[in-house]
C-alpha cells in the first residue's frame, strides 16, 4: 500500500484500508520520512492512533542520516561506529542491540565498543536531531524526559 504523495492522499481511505489489514492479522507497517516528504507517516500515525499497542511499526531515516554521515566522516568514524556509540552513551538505553549478518560486519561493530563520543561531536548530532525530535508519528505530543532533557541524554558529558 503506498500512502501519501506517492499514492493515496485521503486519511479516511488510508485509515480504512490500515484499520482493514490490523483486523486481518497484520501488524508490521513500515514508513519512512521521504514517503510524500512525511505524508506516509502523518497518514499512518493518524489512522493507528487508537491501536498503537497493537502493531510493530518500522520506520526509516533519509535527511538525517546524511547530515550524520558528514559528521562521522569529519570525526573520521564510520556512521555505524558513531550510532552504536551514540547509543550506548545515552543513559536513557540500558543496552544497544547489534544485529550482524555476517562476521565481518560483526568485527566492525565490535570495533566500536568502548568507542566514547566527545562532547563537540554530541553537540553536532544534537543540532541534526535535537532533543526531543520525535520520529515516530505515533508518539506526537509525547516527550519522555530521557529524549527531551539536556542533562539525561549524555553519560559522561
Amino acid at each position: 500500500m503506498v500512502l501519501g504523495a506517492w499514492g493515496n492522499s485521503d486519511v479516511d481511505a488510508c485509515s480504512r484500508i490500515i484499520n482493514k489489514a490490523l483486523d486481518a492479522g497484520i501488524n508490521l507497517l513500515d514508513t519512512a520520512d521521504v514517503y510524500g516528504e512525511g505524508q506516509n507517516e502523518r497518514i499512518v500515525g493518524l489512522a493507528i492512533a487508537n491501536r498503537r499497542d497493537e502493531i510493530v511499526l518500522c520506520t526509516k531515516f533519509h535527511h538525517a542520516v546524511e547530515a550524520l554521515a558528514m559528521i562521522a566522516d569529519k570525526a573520521s568514524l564510520s556512521l555505524t561506529h558513531m550510532s552504536l556509540a551514540w547509543a550506548t552513551e545515552h543513559p536513557a538505553l540500558s543496552a544497544a542491540l547489534i544485529g550482524p549478518r555476517t562476521e565481518s560486519q560483526l568485527d566492525d561493530l565490535l570495533q566500536a565498543s568502548d568507542l566514547l563520543l566527545t562532547p563537540d561531536i554530541l553537540d553536532m548530532i544534537d543540532a541534526v536531531v535535537p532533543p526531543g525530535t520525535t520520529i515516530n508519528p505515533a508518539d506526537l505530543g509525547w516527550n519522555p524526559p530521557g529524549l527531551t532533557t539536556n542533562a539525561r541524554r549524555r553519560r559522561h558529558s
